[in-house]
């Protein structure tokens, strides 16, 4: 994207948060989608979707090949819930979140 250009759509998203895209360039953003884009002090940003969130590679593992670094299954994303028979824990399923920082 030129210098001086006004962008009013696309995804420009990044799998981590905080990423700096397109640094110093005097861009206009009236839309598209800035998930995880570190907003740069030379753009005037009238519209968009943004937000930061920390994706989970256990619960998007495809992100895993695009650059998403992988995590072990009990990472800091997932909440255990132990299977318990008779009083002794038999298995620990976890279910994964995406954090919206």
């Amino acid at each position: 994207v030129p210098a001086d250009s006004v962008i009013q759509g696309g995804n420009f998203s990044q799998h981590t948060p905080d990423t700096p895209i397109m640094v110093g360039r005097a861009l206009t953003i009236d839309g598209g989608n800035w998930i995880n884009v570190r907003k740069d002090a030379a753009w005037i940003i009238n519209g968009g979707n943004w937000a930061q969130i920390e994706f989970c590679a256990n619960k998007n593992p495809h992100l895993v090949a695009h650059g998403l670094p992988a995590e072990p299954e009990n990472c800091s994303h997932a909440e255990a819930h132990e299977i318990v028979v008779d009083s002794v824990v038999i298995d620990t399923v976890y279910v994964y979140t995406n954090e919206v920082l």
